[in-house]
């Protein structure tokens, strides 16, 4: 008897796109919530007539893929220098991975993708297999809770085989922190050191999926809007920070988030984001804002967020 909760996800960057990497149990993550689509498509319908109504021939399942949701803790791998189990994710989110050995990891989103994942998700025997996946993911952080990254991931559909449960290993993915005063010191908006309740961050890829006829299949990320919002305590006067200014005004400012102590510290960087109309919020009777925000890049570049494992 299968079971729902008997579910293993692995991961492995591809070296060629579209050629599966045989992810295994060594490659296995620790994941939340996952959500599996094993075939998504396109049902076409045979509008042919004859004497009688209704349908008369069966539809075709066109442009086949394999769908994926699932969350990672937002955690340090727990190594100076070593990418976080999920950093395969990222890159196939449309980032670049810049490691400096024992130092850091740090990733920033590129406009020239080239990143892909095989992705192999064993449903207690069934064996689902995504290649060429790649997807996007948002950053939800909020005091009290472990933090966390929430990726949506489209593959190329391959069709199920029973294999057997694999074994995991769980490696490079440290015990996370949760979101406070201690684990989370610094939150600044716009240079106001901020009591943050909340942060939501989208990076909001455009994924399509092509089966072009003379081509090869390929899931490709076609644009990125960055965006989300930030709850932190209401300034007390407006003199100190007036977020309905800097809204009419357009003034933009910088979301700086670093949660974690050095060796486990992941730093969050917006450095050019304009702040939309912000919306009273309350939190057990203490008053809040919550800001939207959606970041800007610089022309010609693509530096709307980084986020750095030190």
């Amino acid at each position: 008897m299968a079971l729902t909760r008997r579910q293993l996800l692995m991961i492995a960057a591809e070296a060629t796109y579209g050629t599966s990497a045989a992810p295994v149990g060594t490659e296995a993550l620790l994941v939340l919530d996952p959500g599996l689509t094993p075939l998504d498509g396109e049902l076409l319908e045979r509008e042919v007539i004859d004497s009688a109504f209704g349908r008369t021939r069966a539809r075709i399942v066109a442009m086949r893929k394999m769908g994926l949701e699932f969350g990672v803790e937002l955690a340090h791998s727990g190594t100076l220098g070593t990418a976080p189990k999920y950093g395969p994710l990222i890159r196939a989110c449309g980032f670049a991975e810049t490691i400096s050995a024992g130092v850091s990891v740090t990733y920033a989103p590129t406009s020239v993708i080239t990143d892909s994942v095989t992705a192999n998700h064993n449903w207690d025997g069934n064996r689902h297999l995504g290649t060429g996946a790649r997807g996007t993911f948002e950053i939800a952080m909020a005091s009290g809770a472990i933090p966390r990254m929430n990726f949506t991931m489209t593959g190329i559909y391959n069709a199920p085989t029973d294999v057997a449960f694999p074994t995991p290993t769980y490696t490079d993915q440290a015990a996370p922190l949760d979101v406070n005063s201690v684990n989370t010191a610094t939150a600044s908006v716009a240079s106001l050191a901020a009591c943050m309740q909340e942060f939501n961050c989208s990076i909001n890829n455009t994924v399509e999926f092509f089966d072009f006829a003379g081509c090869t299949k390929q899931v490709r990320i076609t644009d990125r809007q960055v965006e989300g919002s930030i709850t932190i305590q209401r300034p007390d006067l407006l003199a100190t920070k007036d977020f309905y200014d800097l809204a009419i005004a357009g003034t933009t400012g910088a979301i700086n988030i670093v949660h974690g102590p050095a060796g486990n510290r992941i730093t969050i960087n917006l450095p050019t984001v304009n702040f939309g109309p912000p919306t009273p919020a309350d939190a057990n009777g203490l008053a809040m804002l919550q800001i939207p925000f959606v970041a800007l890049h610089t022309a010609g570049t693509s530096n709307e967020i980084s986020i750095a494992y030190t």
